[in-house]
């Protein structure tokens, strides 16, 4: 998912990136889009960038680990830090079968380190899964994010209405 973080600039050659709007994330990717009104163009950074800022909430995805093939209940455990504690906030998990385009919520609602048990029978049998743990405020502001570099592998669940095929 892309995010403006700012339009409408005059080509000067550089931007001062203001971290404060980005949540606390260690893969930031970066693109941007030129258009003169009749042609667009778009070149994303060579490398993802990390934004910290200490004083602001950050989480850490721990499991599953990126590439890792998926079946039952599979544990997905995250650890976060909240430096600030006069604000609550709490972590959401979100699942991606499209690359990230968009974002399905798994659980909401939890504490800055734990685990869940997420049921990958509700997933078909080799859809590659994006996971990421996001720090969210009381209205639901993104604080600071973990994503997998790459996707997680459902296989091995049978479906729960798959008919064993044979020739007479």
């Amino acid at each position: 998912t892309w995010y403006v973080i700012a339009r409408g600039l005059e080509d000067t050659g550089a931007y001062l990136l203001d971290t404060s709007v980005l949540p606390n994330a260690d893969r930031v990717h970066l693109r941007i889009t030129a258009s003169d009104g009749v042609f667009r163009t778009s070149a994303v950074g060579a490398a993802p960038v990390a934004v910290r800022d200490p004083g602001r909430p950050w989480v850490e995805l721990l499991a599953p680990e990126a590439g890792q093939r998926c079946a039952g209940l599979q544990e997905i455990r995250w650890r976060g830090v909240n430096p600030d504690q006069r604000e609550a906030v709490t972590v959401r998990i979100e699942l991606s079968d499209d690359r990230g385009a968009t974002w399905q919520e798994v659980a909401s609602g939890l504490e800055l380190t734990g685990s869940l048990a997420w049921d990958t029978r509700e997933t078909a049998n080799g859809t590659a899964v994006w996971l990421r743990a996001v720090v969210v405020d009381g209205s639901g502001t993104m604080l600071a994010l973990d994503a997998l570099p790459s996707p997680v592998y459902v296989q091995g669940n049978a479906h729960p209405y798959a008919l064993p095929l044979g020739l007479p």
